[in-house]
């Protein structure tokens, strides 16, 4: 008997035989071999053992997994073991396109086509502040769990077409004992969720591909005419009030698209990350890269919070020429509170875009690809961070999230040995074919601040408060005065602070410093008027040195709109909060108002 330590390479594993010849003998002999793998790749065998007189070798393969192949990739390869690592490398470049399988590598033996199976599959998570979980991903099942107030009741795809899925959205309470919401989200062809967010109001974002030419959208939002072999959808639902759709949008080129993470703001703006290879993919004025660069670009999209229009949407890839056709992907998407969004995914690019601080500013690999992390404008139209990140071999991005203090975490798959890692990291060395990472830059991101209200202010002078009456404010309130010299004082800690005001149409002139520094002009008039405001940032002050301070806004009584009030609703602090005051609060009466006499009218 001998040992064979041939070893099964892949991202999931189909039921398959494959016949392997050996050097004839006089009379043939076939072993037939048999093994079992699943989605999480385990494996019921440890190893294979083949007689020595057979001439030729049957080995069957079956998976019981359910997981697409977008998650999953389901085929196997057969390699030498000292030939693993190579085989997998080559594998990552050619895509899944190809099988994931470079068809001109002599070090591949056996391998099977890369083919859907039944499955029903979750590919995106998220949750409220109450603790549910929101997931979306596809279903072939026709009795895939809904509730009673679902969107879509029934499976649409009646294509019959083999492995055509519709997408889902299912709320998990937070005990995990029962369904919340449960939806089918699709039409007759293919439909897959890939990533979901959640707003402040419980609404979902979901976005992914769909290739049904009647997927469920809504009047008024963002569409393209069916052309094409994918488009990205972005649907927004508020299970709370209602089964109907917000709004449903989908967009593309003439190639094929999808959406693969999505996030939110504050305001219900939608950013959408995920890959195209469509060289008309739309694209807006002013974007960073309006123009497709490689034969698989990243793209990066936000939405109005209607979802009627692109506010931006950007390509993102390099522009070398000599490296063949390039891929890049975007997989993982964040927002940070000033709108900048932060992207993570793979390149295999040697000139995809870098900025001068970058981590790693060129790409490890000479065959493969490496995650990276860019960090776009509010505008979408600069780069305010990008970097490669990964080894010598292939390695991708697959999630990030930010924290609160401005760090950034990057979570991912390497196949490289020299993956950078750091000292006294939990696991430094690589530890097998693909490796989890997950890594932490510290400060790309902006700090989420601390917000006081504008009762946490000492208010001295003449001040009124006004509330939904007036406009739609933090804390549902605010001060205001139009009294010449009315002061409103602020102590924090902190590096930063942000004065939130108001402006409108009767709005006037400030005059504001901080720790009694020569004072600047602040000028509040905008367009709205009472019964329709918001709030928003009209003075800021960075670079502080930490330690206390104090703002002082005082209203100066002078006008550019024809009317001289000057509103705090809030107060935002970096690195820092609010402080005792200094003094306590002094609100005056308001000073009297003289009427003159009216004049005697003649004839009266």
């Amino acid at each position: 008997m001998r040992l064979i330590r041939q070893v099964l390479a892949a991202a999931a594993l189909i039921g398959a035989a494959v016949v392997l010849p050996t050097a004839a003998n006089a009379a043939d002999k076939v072993c037939k071999l048999a093994i079992t793998g699943n989605d999480l790749m385990q494996y019921d065998k440890q190893e294979l053992v083949v007689a020595a007189d057979c001439t030729s070798v049957e080995l069957t393969l079956t998976h019981t997994g359910k997981l697409p192949k977008e998650a999953m990739g389901h085929n196997w390869v057969l390699a030498n073991t000292p030939d693993l690592s190579a085989v997998a490398s080559s594998g990552m470049t050619a895509g899944i396109a190809n099988n994931y399988i470079d068809k001109s590598d002599k070090k591949v033996l056996a391998s099977t086509k890369l083919v859907p199976t039944k499955f029903n599959a979750g590919l995106g998570i998220a949750l409220n502040v109450g603790g549910v979980a929101y997931v979306t991903g596809a279903t072939e099942a026709k009795d895939f769990p809904t509730t009673p107030d679902a969107f879509q009741t029934t499976i649409a795809n009646t294509s019959g077409n083999t492995g055509a899925r519709d997408a889902f959205l299912t709320m998990i309470n937070p005990d995990g004992s029962g369904l919340v919401y449960s939806t089918y989200l699709g039409g007759a062809e293919d439909d897959v969720g890939n990533g979901i967010a959640v707003d402040a109001d419980g609404a979902a974002y979901v976005t992914g591909v769909t290739r049904s030419p009647n997927f469920p959208t809504t009047p008024g939002a963002l569409a393209t005419v069916f052309c094409c072999l994918g488009k990205v959808f972005v649907t927004k639902l508020n299970p709370a009030a209602g089964a109907g759709l917000v709004y449903s949008a989908s967009f593309g080129g003439g190639g094929s698209q999808a959406g693969s993470a999505i996030a939110v703001d504050a305001a219900g703006n939608a950013y959408v990350t995920g890959s195209t290879s469509s060289d008309n993919f739309p694209t807006t004025p002013g974007a960073f890269q309006p123009s497709m660069a490689g034969g698989a670009d990243a793209f990066v999209a936000k939405l109005n919070p209607s979802g009627s229009a692109l506010v931006y949407s950007t390509h993102l890839n390099g522009g070398d020429p000599l490296f063949g056709d390039k891929g890049v992907s975007g997989s993982g998407i964040a927002v940070d509170t000033s709108g900048n969004a932060y992207i993570t995914g793979s390149t295999n690019s040697k000139t995809f875009p870098t900025t001068p601080d970058a981590l790693q500013p060129a790409l490890a690999s000479p065959s493969g690809a490496n995650a990276f992390i860019t960090k776009l404008n509010p505008a979408g139209s600069a780069l305010a961070y990008s970097s490669y990140l990964g080894g010598s071999n292939s390695d991708g991005g697959i999630g990030i999230a930010l924290d609160g203090a401005g760090n950034g975490y990057v979570m991912g798959a390497a196949l490289s040995a020299d993956f950078p890692t750091t000292a006294g990291a939990f696991q430094p060395a690589f530890g097998g074919v693909s490796d989890a990472f997950v890594t932490k830059l510290a400060g790309i991101a902006a700090p989420t601040p601390t917000r006081s209200e504008e009762s946490a202010a000492t208010q001295i002078g003449f001040w009124t408060g006004f509330g939904a009456e007036t406009g739609a404010f933090s804390g549902g309130s605010i001060v205001a005065s139009n009294v010449i010299a009315s002061t409103a004082l602020f102590s924090f800690t902190g590096t930063a602070v942000s004065w939130i005001g108001v402006k409108c149409n009767v709005c006037g002139i400030a005059l504001v410093s901080v720790d009694g520094r020569a004072p600047t002009t602040v000028n509040t008039a905008g367009p709205n008027a009472p019964g329709s405001l918001g709030s928003e940032p009209v003075f800021s002050a960075s670079d502080l040195a930490a330690g206390n301070h104090t703002i002082a806004i005082v209203v100066t009584g002078t006008s550019s709109s024809g009317g001289s009030y000057v509103a705090v609703d809030a107060f935002d602090v970096i690195a820092g909060s609010a402080t005792a005051p200094l003094l306590p609060t002094l609100v005056l009466p308001p000073p009297p108002v003289t009427i003159p006499p009216l004049p005697l009218f003649l004839g009266l």
